[in-house]
């Protein structure tokens, strides 16, 4: 089971629901967008495991994660996407990530 399939049916994939269902005009919250962001990353971080293994360290994964949805956050302001407070998506994303590596039971703290 990967990442993104620990995900399913929780918290991050509700939040990606309810954003790709939104009106891009409308302003995003900090926390609704980390969880969107999140597990739009999970997807990456798995095919990349596939293809090259689990990275050693929570570091390292984390590492790799935050490659994920910094890229898909640049996407949403690149569409004009409006986030109320992008310094707190990314802080929240960054701590999720964490807790979503953890929580799979893919890394211990």
């Amino acid at each position: 089971m990967g990442l993104a399939d620990f995900m399913k049916g929780g918290e991050h994939e509700a939040a990606a629901s309810e954003i790709m269902n939104m009106d891009i005009s409308t302003e995003l919250s900090a926390p609704l967008v980390a969880k969107h962001l999140v597990y739009q990353a999970a997807g990456g971080y798995d095919k990349v495991c596939e293809a090259r293994g689990k990275p050693e360290s929570i570091e390292k994964a984390q590492e790799m994660m935050s490659l994920f949805w910094t890229a898909f956050l640049a996407k949403f302001i690149e569409n004009g996407v409006k986030i109320d407070n992008e310094a707190e998506v990314k802080s929240e994303a960054e701590r999720l990530s964490k807790q979503v590596l953890i929580d799979s039971g893919e890394y211990q703290s």
